[in-house]
């Protein structure tokens, strides 16, 4: 049997809550119980019969491509498979479609591994930092939540991002830590272009702070890897980069008002674990007093294989200055996105920061558990809301889908492209497929994929295509979302159409609604 005494030790040197094992014990049941809850929402999210967001089956309409051997990023495709993101998650959601369907839950179920994954990573690197469990595990409880359940790349990109990041720190940038950072870096390029910030992050550091030679070195590697993989792309894939460079930067609407309610926003949602640091800083620098300061010169010119600066800066803390930087300055202020930018790269190196410098000595460390935990379940209850799992009334939802089923030509609206996937229908509009007809003009480059006048031209066919199949009535059923611009002559529908119904439809997971408008054929 065992003894309390071993019970005891076996909470001591195993789990390691840290000195005080009331609020160790207390943090770590907490974060667990967060945990579960965020579990069981994405489980319940996943199985869901509709999108949770209004382009949320632009990714299934990619992946219909990719099953039927089709490349979406030729014109042959192209405005319908018009993507800002890359290949890089339909590519791992393939081999999954393809043993179990080309679905939303096929799609979610990879962002939720993802996000699983993210949560591991920075338990991992939580844990072999400090040595307690509970905080560890507080950390990828708020990692749980900010991770996006939707068929979206954003998981996968998040988790690859911080396999960037990490590894190097805990292998003490070695070769291969340095090696894998420039293999995934490219991965995750081609997942969502701005996660590359990563290497950024991980290269200026190894020249600021450890070797300029190294940095220069592998600088010049990952140049030559990432200009190698550029030209097999952009010869595989023609429109790539017009959709996920040009495309994005044409898509692309900045708004210092829309940063600052963003930063306002990550206040309300954060403030009490901002208290947290305040009382750490302060503790740190009371500590500090007194201590002698540092002389000799700040900047290292020579020694080629040593750091630039003199003095050494904590890689976390680094980490997290650059990608708030990031934020505030260039990922910030683009409209189109809300929050999301801050949960992806921002909240899991702020976390794995701020729970590396609460010392398990603190004497203030009940009052941080308290803080922690009320800010875990405070946020947990917004982001994660139960009411966000069940509709007010499910049946226009249904009434919605049944229309879709019993259709078998559809001008759709983006929120059931991914129902018309799953049934094996073509849609029209991925949801995405709008972006392309913003692609502003550019100046024409080789290097970069097809003329402007190519593009213009592509997308002015597709309209014409679609404008002839309204006028000869061909679709038996024709969508449109109200308040939501159409990129082809929706003014023509009224002409050889009637509005049969009108449907508001719920997505509480983005607090939206949207009307849809059915239109059926008039009478020849």
């Amino acid at each position: 049997r065992l003894s309390m005494s071993a019970i005891k030790q076996f909470f001591q040197t195993r789990i390691k809550f840290g000195d005080n094992a009331i609020s160790g014990l207390l943090l770590f049941i907490g974060a667990f119980a967060s945990i579960t809850w965020s579990v069981y929402f994405s489980i319940i999210t996943i199985y869901l019969p509709y999108q949770i967001e209004f382009r949320e089956g632009a990714a299934l309409v990619l992946t219909k491509i990719l099953l039927n051997g089709g490349n979406p990023f030729t014109f042959e495709y192209q405005p319908l498979a018009m993507n800002n993101y890359g290949l890089g998650y339909n590519l791992t959601v393939l081999p999954f479609a393809m043993l179990f369907g080309n679905t939303l839950i096929i799609h979610r179920t990879v962002s939720f591994i993802f996000i699983l994954l993210a949560a591991i990573a920075v338990f991992w690197s939580s844990y072999k930092t400090g040595r307690d469990a509970s905080l560890a595990l507080a950390c990828a409880a708020f990692v749980m939540i900010g991770g996006e359940i939707e068929a979206f790349p954003s998981a996968m990109g998040m988790f690859l991002f911080l396999v960037v990041v990490l590894i190097p720190f805990h292998r003490s940038f070695d070769n291969t830590s340095l090696l894998t950072v420039l293999l995934v870096s490219i991965l995750s390029f081609y997942t969502k272009p701005y996660f590359i910030l990563g290497f950024g992050i991980v290269i200026t550091y190894l020249f600021l702070f450890v070797s300029k030679k190294r940095a220069v070195l592998y600088s010049a590697l990952f140049l030559f890897l990432f200009a190698a993989s550029f030209l097999m792309v952009r010869l595989a894939f023609p429109l790539y980069f017009i959709d996920t460079v040009v495309g994005n930067i044409s898509n692309t609407h900045r708004s210092s008002a829309h940063l600052m309610e963003q930063l306002i926003q990550l206040f309300l949602y954060f403030y009490p674990v901002l208290i947290v640091v305040m009382i750490l800083l302060f503790r740190e620098n009371y500590l500090k007093r007194g201590s002698q300061r540092r002389t000799g010169s700040l900047i290292n010119f020579s020694g080629w294989d040593q750091p630039l600066i003199s003095f050494p800066l904590g890689y976390l803390f680094y980490s997290l200055t650059c990608t708030l930087m990031a934020f505030i300055f260039i990922l910030g202020p683009h409209v189109g996105a809300y929050l999301s930018y801050a949960y992806q790269l921002l909240m899991p190196l702020f976390f794995l920061w701020l729970f590396q410098k609460i010392s398990r000595d603190n004497k203030f460390r009940m009052v941080v558990v308290l803080l922690v935990l009320f800010n875990l379940f405070m946020w947990e209850k917004s982001a994660l809301n139960p009411d966000m799992l069940k509709l007010e009334d499910p049946r226009p939802w249904a009434k919605l889908l049944k229309v879709v089923e019993t259709s078998s030509n559809i001008l759709n609206s983006p929120v059931v492209a991914s129902k018309m996937v799953e049934m094996g229908l073509n849609p029209i509009d991925s949801g995405q497929t709008i972006y392309f007809y913003n692609i502003k003009p550019y100046r024409e480059n080789a290097l970069i994929g097809p003329s402007y006048a190519d593009i213009k031209s592509a997308g002015l066919d597709y309209i014409e295509n679609i404008d002839h199949a309204i006028e000869n009535q061909d679709f038996d059923l024709i969508m449109t979302t109200d308040g939501e611009k159409s990129f082809y002559h929706e003014e023509l529908i009224s002409k050889y159409y009637f509005l049969d119904k009108k449907i508001i439809v719920q997505m509480p997971h983005t607090n939206r609604s949207w009307k849809i408008l059915l239109w059926r054929p008039l009478a020849k």
